[in-house]
């Protein structure tokens, strides 16, 4: 941790935040039949204070997709449900926009959706050397620190007495959580513990221990810290593919979906229809785009017409269309989709599926992703029938109980 001195003198949060990924040092539970797999940790770390203040827990391979969450929520508070799915009972926001994000030389850290997030948010992407793990000593401190905390849990791939490779196969036979328990596990011990744990912070001149949210808040009333990004900025973070569209009566029809809104009906109104449009969209969902004025050059987001889709994304869309709709021209139901998915025919084949374990690995993700997006539709459908019987129901009249007094007249 001595490297962290001399790298970076940094004195506020967010100047400064080193991301990296790792694979959880335990194995969980993924399904019915008993597999069992290493979770992959995305970790966010605030160096003035070392603060966590980004942690994604995921059953895939390190992508854009994990790395792009993360970023998000360093800059977007937790909602109430977050705190009470996982059990967290010291709750706090610590969020804001950071200036410099320092990481490795991954894949996952490059792309079009990396870039786009990086030109929305507007800060400064660092990449360090490969193989010089000492130039993130705030991220690789926090694995340790995770990891340390991890061999307490049964299916630990190490202890204290035995090694991290000698104990694979005993790990996987001892595993008994799910994946859901370690994350929830991780999410209560980082707010819970780890952000209330006196730490020496290596940068303090006084060389002085200090629990991690109680320096954030010090140094939040010391400096500045950039204001996050608003609710739009944020959507757009995801939204890296751009196409251009025209303008109708019932809205915009990007992949056979039809978009509309009540910003967009206001702008049919003003210029017309059959006006070519610049859109963006979200690779991943097929839930909304945006759409930009042409007259005030800004964006603003437009949702799907039907609002029981599921969020699945445009090329697993194709893939449903393909199987179930040759004609491109004709919309596909909401139904139709669902039953595609049931049907997995929304996914790419694999060529090589590989081992069992890997095999078991990719459906348990698959899986989760699916009933994710299934049961968010029924939600929402459900919703939109309740909505729907309460506008039904005629509105009974109801007497004023302030009339006026009257007299009767008198012939």
């Amino acid at each position: 941790m001595l490297q962290a001195g001399k790298i970076q003198l940094v004195e506020s949060p967010l100047e400064r935040v080193e991301i990296d990924c790792t694979a959880a040092d335990v194995f969980c539970v993924i399904d019915d039949a008993g597999n069992v797999a290493r979770p992959t940790i995305r970790a966010a770390v605030d160096c003035a204070t070392g603060l966590i203040v980004g942690l994604q827990v995921s059953l895939s391979s390190p992508h854009s997709l994990l790395v792009a969450n993360t970023l998000k929520e360093i800059m977007s508070p937790h909602e109430e449900g977050f705190f009470i799915r996982h059990k967290i009972e010291k709750r706090f926001q610590a969020i804001g926009r950071p200036l410099a994000v320092v990481a490795d030389q991954g894949s996952e850290n490059s792309g079009d959706l990396i870039e786009r997030a990086i030109k929305t948010t507007s800060f400064e992407l660092r990449k360090n050397a490969p193989g010089n793990p000492d130039r993130k000593p705030f991220v690789e401190r926090l694995f340790r620190s995770i990891n340390e905390v991890l061999t307490t849990l049964p299916g630990a791939t190490q202890s204290k007495e035995i090694a991290a490779k000698s104990r694979t196969k005993r790990a996987m036979e001892e595993a008994r959580l799910t994946f859901e328990d370690v994350e929830s596990f991780l999410q209560k011990w980082r707010f819970d513990v780890h952000a209330h744990r006196s730490q020496r912070r290596i940068q303090s001149a006084l060389r002085t221990r200090e629990a991690l949210w109680a320096c954030w808040a010090r140094l939040q009333e010391d400096h500045l810290v950039p204001e996050p990004p608003t609710p739009m900025e944020l959507k757009q973070m995801f939204f890296a593919g751009a196409a251009t569209r025209k303008l109708h009566r019932y809205g915009i029809e990007f992949e056979g979906i039809q978009y509309s809104s009540t910003e967009l009906r206001r702008l049919f109104k003003e210029i017309g229809p059959d006006q070519v449009l610049e859109i963006r969209y979200d690779p991943t969902s097929i839930l909304e785009i945006a759409v930009q004025n042409p007259l005030s050059s800004e964006y603003f987001i437009v949702g799907a017409k039907h609002p029981e889709l599921p969020a699945i994304s445009f090329d697993e869309l194709r893939r449903l269309r393909k199987k179930h709709n040759p004609d491109p021209g004709e919309d596909l139901k909401a139904v139709d989709i669902l039953d595609g998915m049931l049907e997995h025919h929304h996914k790419k084949p694999v060529r090589n599926p590989g081992t069992k374990h890997r095999q078991a690995k990719r459906d348990a993700v698959y899986r989760r992703a699916d009933q994710a997006a299934v049961d968010d539709a029924r939600a929402k459908e459900q919703a939109a029938k309740m909505v729907a019987e309460q506008e039904a129901v005629p509105k009974k009249l109801r007497r004023p109980t302030n009339l006026p007094e009257t007299s009767k007249r008198t012939d």
